[in-house]
């Protein structure tokens, strides 16, 4: 299962050339000895929604399967899943290349053409509130984000097999502390809430925010 995950590795920018990108992703990608690493280890990869990159996105997925199939002719990827911690739209974003409705649609003729027939899964973790103008600078602990649509099987096409929730909703993106060592410094923006802590360990108010900006609203505990 493919992952493209927001901000970590390529910008929206499309001024990359497809080696550059081919390389990054390359780096990060964990394929076995015997080919099979592709189809089950999650593995961070590039934003690559903008309009103008999308044909690159094809592409490179392309050249990780054939490179997989090099290794094991039997080597094979289950589908793609996108927006990974991201905050994209799903049929409910005007603003070009931050819905994955969209991406989906538009990503799926240019992997079919190469032999690909893919599916997809697509997270919507974080992705309620969508009345905001986004900004590619945005990834790190966004604090007009909520939670979105819920765990389900009924999408709207039948390209996307499940919306899912693929990221933990209290998990910080990273901290805004700027004498942390890994401090980013996209963390201490103005569109992200802080104080944050570390990457990866329990944000508290974060994870508030999101059940306030929730969309559809989430239900109380008994």
């Amino acid at each position: 299962m493919l992952k493209h995950k927001s901000a970590l590795l390529a910008t929206r920018l499309p001024h990359y050339s497809y080696q550059t990108l081919l390389s990054m992703w390359m780096v990060h990608t964990p394929v076995g000895s015997d080919g099979q690493g592709l189809g089950s280890t999650p593995f961070y990869g590039l934003v690559l929604t903008h309009p103008q990159n999308i044909d690159i996105a094809a592409d490179i997925i392309s050249e990780i399967v054939t490179k997989a199939k090099a290794i094991n002719p039997k080597s094979k990827i289950r589908g793609v899943a996108t927006n990974v911690s991201n905050y994209n739209g799903l049929g409910n974003q005007p603003q070009e290349g931050y819905d994955d409705l969209v991406y989906v649609r538009n990503l799926q003729p240019l992997l079919a053409a190469k032999g690909i027939n893919a599916h997809f899964i697509v997270d919507q973790g974080r992705s309620g509130n969508q009345n905001y103008t986004r900004d590619g600078g945005d990834w790190c602990n966004n604090k007009r984000a909520g939670f979105g649509i819920l765990p389900t099987t009924k999408t709207p096409d039948p390209l996307i097999d499940a919306i899912v929730w693929a990221k933990n909703g209290g998990e910080a993106d990273g901290t805004s502390d700027p004498t942390a060592l890994r401090f980013d410094q996209a963390c201490a923006s103005e569109f992200s809430l802080q104080p944050a802590p570390e990457a990866g360990t329990w944000f508290q108010a974060y994870f508030e925010q999101l059940m306030v900006n929730a969309n559809p609203k989430i239900p109380k505990l008994l």
